[in-house]
């Protein structure tokens, strides 16, 4: 298991089919603390049509910016067969250098395979158009409360993650976190 600290990503990830379970758990995010900062969806670009939209509620304040407003990026790397995109944020930017790592051989440890074991985990999904939650935490009580959130309201198996980031990466979360 990975340590406590600044360089270890607490990450659990949801998988969700239809707009009002993915809504609520934002929203139950929100309310437990979360911002969107610390979270990231990945889907195909149908699964965003379908399904990522402005809330019928009001928006949390103080949140950052929505996830429905966040510009995609393409991720190649993570699946082969289909095209995956993400919403832009730190918690993508960490995944990015998570696999670029992965990639050089740079990434030891448990946490040497984070990018191909969510690939394997998230594919048929993806395939199907469902959207995956990532949830980013702090440390292990904080990951709790997101994956206590995450199961009441995906419609899969919650996957959590306790990993060594990248050192670049590490750097540049408190270097963010300080502007």
């Amino acid at each position: 298991m990975a340590q406590a600290g600044s360089s270890t990503l607490w990450l659990s990830v949801g998988v969700f089919d239809s707009c009002p379970p993915l809504e609520r758990a934002i929203a139950e995010l929100h309310q437990a603390g979360f911002t969107n900062r610390e979270l990231c969806l990945l889907g195909t670009c149908s699964a965003f049509n379908e399904l990522v939209r402005r809330p019928d509620g009001p928006l949390m304040p103080r949140t950052g910016r929505a996830l429905y407003k966040r510009e995609r990026q393409l991720l190649p790397w993570l699946s082969d067969d289909i095209e995956v995109l993400a919403t832009s944020g730190i918690l993508l930017r960490m995944l990015i250098a998570q696999a670029t790592a992965e990639q050089k051989g740079e990434a030891t440890g448990p946490s040497s395979h984070l990018i191909e074991e969510l690939c394997r985990k998230l594919n048929e999904h993806f395939n199907q158009s469902a959207i995956a939650l990532l949830v980013s935490a702090s440390d292990q009580n904080q990951q709790n409360e997101g994956v206590r959130v995450l199961l009441r309201n995906s419609f899969h198996t919650v996957q959590t993650y306790a990993v060594r980031t990248p050192r670049s990466f590490a750097f540049d979360r408190i270097a963010t976190a300080d502007a």
